[in-house]
């Protein structure tokens, strides 16, 4: 009797044993679910990602100028290539094609550039020999230090002259205009106090500057309201009412925009005790040059800086 007593609690405890070990009904489906969500889960976040990140390529191609032949007389051929732009960039190459059928080994250079009516200051300085073609590319350097983030138009004139007898006539181009068919929401850096005004320019103050040699710059918007080319110089320069060497030439093409310093080094400063915190003026004349040389003086300008 014992012995059947035993034996009916020993199969009694395998039993217990037995269902604690064993899945619960559908567990492992439930498993299958769960595995199933976390995957359609991952799937969709890296299909969100894969579209973001296509999205951002696609914003970064930014704009293609197609190949386009842009001179073909007296027997040179200049064609543009193929070449693409993208916001935010700082330096821009433009591919040309050099095509020489004259008889002569013809230089090439640029004239007037600007991006986005912003004059701006390449490298580019090209040749070919007589019956042969070159490659080579207009460097442009330093975009967004012009205010541009998005390259909306390029202009420029090609200077041609005969490299190996520079006592030739030399001729240009007409405009050259690289059009990206973007909205033209480019805005210019003219809001700043008015420093003078005439039929012919616009100059507003934009900042007084001082590097880390000392030098001042002291910078200023330009505008030419002229349908010609004009040379704007700096005369009588003077800072506090001491006489002071500067540094300042400026190229502007028709109705566009240049900013431009007018630096005076920190030794012409030192000289005359001029610093960042005595600073009270400066004072000059500007002289406008027309493109066959015709010159005006302007009457002082004088830019105070007392409180500063």
């Amino acid at each position: 009797m014992k012995a059947k007593k035993f034996l009916a609690l020993l199969l009694t405890m395998l039993l217990l044993l037995t269902a604690c070990s064993g899945e619960p009904k559908g567990s492992k489906t439930s498993n299958d679910d769960k595995a199933a969500v976390d995957q359609k889960e991952t799937t969709e976040e890296k299909a969100d990602e894969e579209t973001t990140e296509a999205e951002k390529e696609q914003e970064n191609l930014g704009y293609t100028f197609p190949e386009r032949v842009i001179y073909d007389e007296n027997n040179i051929k200049i064609t543009v290539e193929e070449f693409t732009v993208t916001d935010n960039m700082d330096d821009l190459k433009i591919p040309l094609l050099i095509e020489n059928n004259a008889d002569y080994t013809v230089g090439v250079q640029s004239r007037n550039e600007n991006i986005n009516n912003i004059m701006i200051d390449p490298i580019f300085s090209a040749e070919a020999a007589p019956g042969k073609k070159a490659r080579d590319e207009m460097k442009l350097y330093d975009i967004e230090d012009i205010g541009v983030s998005s390259i909306e138009s390029i202009e420029f004139n090609l200077h041609f002259f005969d490299s190996d007898d520079y006592s030739k006539d030399s001729f240009d181009s007409d405009v050259v205009v690289l059009d990206s068919e973007k909205e033209k929401t480019q805005k210019y850096l003219n809001e700043g106090a008015l420093l003078y005004e005439d039929e012919s320019i616009v100059v507003n103050e934009i900042e007084l500057q001082w590097d880390d040699d000392g030098d001042a710059s002291f910078l200023n918007c330009f505008y030419n309201k002229t349908d010609e080319p004009l040379t704007i110089q700096v005369r009588d320069f003077s800072v506090n009412g001491f006489m002071t060497d500067c540094v300042f030439s400026l190229d502007i093409a028709a109705k566009k925009y240049a900013y431009d310093d007018i630096r005076v080094r920190a030794d012409d400063l030192e000289v005359n005790k001029i610093t960042a915190e005595n600073i009270e003026s400066a004072e000059f004349k500007f002289a406008i040059i027309s493109d066959n040389f015709d010159t005006k003086k302007t009457e002082f300008i004088t830019i105070n800086y007392s409180g500063e």
